[in-house]
């Protein structure tokens, strides 16, 4: 009887322990820091790494009024989405011009 109240408690403090070290390694809420946070974390850490928060927005959109929280990124991920953007406009462009090409054998390809 004695072994199992030891057993039961070994168990139930290696759950605890578990449960706490899992706390423990959230990542930093970047849209929770102020400017003086941001400026001192981003100060070592390479351009692509360093974090850009963009600020709450409150105003009127597509005539509805919308919040939009504080976003952050980093700037490999902001320069991405530029770059995901400028291919999505490029794409949609390219359909609406007419292809000078059209209609040739090989479709303009083969010269």
């Amino acid at each position: 009887m004695k072994k199992l109240v030891l057993n039961y408690r070994l168990v139930l403090l290696l759950i605890v322990t578990i449960l706490v070290a899992c706390e423990a390694t959230d990542l930093p809420k970047y849209e929770e820091m102020s400017e003086i946070e941001l400026v001192m974390h981003n100060a070592l850490l390479p351009e692509n790494e360093q974090i850009v928060c963009q600020e709450e927005i409150s105003d009127w959109v597509g005539g509805r009024f919308q919040r939009i929280p504080r976003r952050c990124f980093t700037v490999a991920q902001l320069k991405q989405l530029q770059r995901d953007a400028e291919f999505a406009s490029r794409g949609s462009n390219s359909a609406s011009q007419p292809n000078p090409n059209a209609g040739q054998v090989g479709g303009g390809f083969m010269q």
